[in-house]
């Protein structure tokens, strides 16, 4: 299936684009859609109360289930490997500044818990749930970083004036592929 966004709303589709289905009607904006890794479930970040939160439904549809309760803005970014938690970024521990840290919720709610990194922007697990590869500013330009999901000093993957954005992890995990403002095109 696709999950996505069209007229501020959450849709999903046979990934032929066949049998499309409306999951909200909810007056506010859906962004950030993600299946979780068994595909039973959508986190996403919805804009409902005049804040943006953490949100989960059935991905065959259902009511949304708020997971996030903080005045900040929650930006989903994926789902932890074994898929009890949602992974989101936000600033909601580093006021005044706004730099944006990584954080999971578990599926049931309750209380986030920080990932041990300093900033982060977008970030993914290793497909072993081992390693984390996150986007960071650290250095003044966004590059990519991976860390030991336990802790540690991140080491830096690359070094470039444009700026990176972790995407995915190859299958094996032994490589990353990423999104560039680099070059021409």
């Amino acid at each position: 299936h696709i999950a996505f966004i069209y007229a501020e709303d959450l849709w999903v589709a046979d990934t032929d684009g066949s049998n499309v289905r409306r999951l909200t009607t909810a007056r506010g904006t859906e962004t950030h859609p993600v299946f979780s890794p068994d595909g039973k479930w959508i986190a996403f970040s919805a804009q409902y109360d005049g804040n943006t939160d953490v949100f989960v439904v059935a991905a065959d549809g259902g009511v949304p289930k708020r997971l996030t309760w903080h005045p900040g803005p929650d930006a989903v970014r994926g789902w932890t490997v074994d898929g009890k938690s949602v992974v989101f970024g936000s600033g909601r521990i580093n006021v005044p500044r706004p730099w944006t840290r990584l954080w999971t919720v578990a599926l049931e709610g309750g209380m986030p818990t920080a990932l041990p990194l300093p900033t982060a922007e977008n970030g993914k697990f290793s497909p072993d749930g081992k390693r984390i590869a996150f986007t960071s500013n650290r250095m003044g330009n966004n590059d990519i970083y991976v860390v030991p999901t336990t802790g540690g000093v991140p080491r830096q993957v690359t070094f470039h004036t444009t700026g990176d954005n972790v995407l995915y992890w190859t299958p094996d995990g032994q490589r990353l592929l990423f999104s560039t403002r680099r070059g021409a095109n």
